[in-house]
């Protein structure tokens, strides 16, 4: 699927979320190094979870 690109910067994008992304959103949402200072650091969610998000 394509990215809507909704910002665009020097180098890199942002775009809305997008549900083929599931497994890549899970996988950094339980790394630490990715949530420390987030207040997640210490959550783990499962693929299920963030399927329904």
């Amino acid at each position: 699927m394509k990215y809507f690109k909704k910002l665009i910067g020097d180098r890199l994008y942002l775009s809305p979320r997008n549900s083929e992304d599931v497994e890549i959103f899970t996988k950094w949402l339980n790394d630490f190094e990715t949530t420390d200072y987030l207040g997640r650091s210490g959550i783990l969610i499962t693929l299920d979870e963030e399927k329904n998000i």
